[in-house]
């Protein structure tokens, strides 16, 4: 992690870095440049989410192959489901904004993949729906929240890292 800073912070002088979650958990440092030149007037209003799932207990059609799916959805918006090989984790990440304002999508990939845990983190815009987050991913069905953080950065503009683990009733 520190020659992973050190190269960050030589190519990105003001940027800056976070570690958030339990230091004696499951933990995620994070570096966060915002060198944009904005104009006053556009809203901003984007959101991405991603998605870590661990100790994956289903769906992995090819467990030997490192695949990526990539879905091109209307308005820019896109899906990307990423499996590793001989890894029983999947990543997902997606940029369309129906990700923050319902669960659903989130709940489909927890049932399909059953992970013993699993991570989101948003990046969220300052003119973003910022409490849809909060209100849409407070629960998951079989899954119990460990932690939630949230980060607060640059003019409004926020990171939120939740981890579920799967409940043991």
């Amino acid at each position: 992690m520190a020659q992973e800073y050190a190269e960050l912070k030589a190519a990105f002088p003001t940027g800056k870095s976070f570690l958030t979650g339990p230091v004696d958990g499951h933990h995620y440092f994070n570096f966060v440049y915002d060198g944009v030149n904005r104009v006053a007037e556009r809203k901003e209003e984007d959101v991405q989410v991603n998605m870590f799932l661990y100790d994956v207990a289903e769906g992995l059609d090819e467990v030997d192959k490192t695949t990526q799916r990539f879905l091109a959805l209307p308005n820019g918006e896109y899906e990307v489901t990423r499996t590793f090989a001989g890894v029983p984790c999947v990543s997902f990440e997606t940029n369309a904004k129906a990700a923050v304002t319902t669960p659903k999508r989130v709940q489909e990939l927890v049932d399909t993949f059953r992970p013993a845990y699993f991570t989101i983190a948003a990046l969220q815009d300052k003119d973003a729906d910022g409490p849809a987050l909060r209100r849409n991913f407070h629960a998951f069905h079989a899954y119990t929240l460990q932690n939630r953080t949230v980060n607060f950065f640059g003019e409004g503009y926020a990171f939120h890292q939740l981890l579920f683990a799967r409940s043991t009733e």
